[in-house]
């Protein structure tokens, strides 16, 4: 059947270079009995619509979110962003050299941007928190692209970055006291479960074409990275090459086409947390 003449189906995701780069082939060829139209969103609002309404059949959303909603939708193993060395870093304009002060700083801060109230980052943050008491943080919620920013005018103490900023924070002259991911890593001794691929209850008949058809698309993805790069490129809110590189290559792991035992576990460990919390 003709990809333009089959029912579509819609697919939310981010623009950033590890979703693009992981969906190209997807959303150029679709599955046998369906095309696949594409929604780009900030993983926020990807969150907030799948939290909500459950409004689209299938979605790119943070693996918190994930964890927040189990009505509506099952988690594909295969799309999402889990790996090592990957969290989120929390930013300030002062170069902490002791963690004393810097937890102190962050009791009393005024804001500590964050990227969505219901992203994976948040919840790190607020575990590596309260591990040392501050269960109440003056948290604000921006689009993510947003932060870094505020923080260069000087309009909050703190931000909590993901995505690309991993890799220009520094042009900002922002330093970066916290990894959270490393932080995760080393308490958990497990993957960093960022983000997955949930699909509505309503769409399970596709389960297994859709994971078996979005595992060929990260192959095509690995081995023809010159005809997905434009797509990546025009869809990224960075310009710089290296920086799209680097992404895909920290955000796009193994875990990505299969996350096995230990992502499962990392997965049930970040549930198992946030349950804790009851945020």
């Amino acid at each position: 059947m003709n990809n333009q003449s089959k029912p579509s189906i819609k697919l939310g995701l981010s623009p950033c270079p590890n979703d693009t780069y992981i969906f190209y082939h997807l959303l150029k060829n679709g599955l046998s009995h369906y095309s696949i139209e594409p929604v780009f969103a900030d993983v926020q609002e990807l969150n907030e619509r799948a939290l909500n309404n459950a409004e689209l059949p299938i979605s790119k959303v943070s693996c918190y979110a994930a964890a927040l909603q189990t009505e509506h939708y099952e988690i594909l193993p295969s799309g999402g962003a889990l790996g090592h060395n990957c969290g989120p870093l929390l930013v300030s304009n002062q170069n902490y050299e002791s963690t004393d002060q810097l937890i102190s700083d962050l009791k009393k801060a005024d804001r500590i941007l964050i990227p969505g109230k219901t992203t994976t980052a948040h919840l790190l943050l607020r575990l590596f928190l309260h591990s040392y008491g501050i269960e109440h943080p003056n948290v604000e919620p921006i689009i993510y692209s947003d932060i870094l920013p505020s923080l260069k005018r000087g309009e909050a103490n703190f931000g909590l970055i993901i995505h690309e900023e991993r890799f220009t924070y520094p042009s900002y002259q922002v330093f970066a006291p916290i990894d959270l991911g490393q932080w995760w890593e080393e308490t958990t001794d497990l993957p960093i479960p960022l983000g997955c691929i949930l699909i509505r209850k309503d769409y399970m008949s596709i389960f297994e074409e859709l994971d078996k058809a979005i595992k060929q698309s990260i192959d095509y993805s690995k081995a023809n990275l010159n005809k997905a790069w434009p797509f990546i490129k025009e869809n990224a809110q960075t310009i710089e090459d290296s920086a799209i590189r680097s992404h895909i290559d920290l955000y796009v792991t193994d875990y990505s086409r299969e996350p096995g035992e230990i992502g499962k576990a990392a997965f049930a460990r970040l549930r198992q947390e946030a349950a804790k919390l009851k945020l």
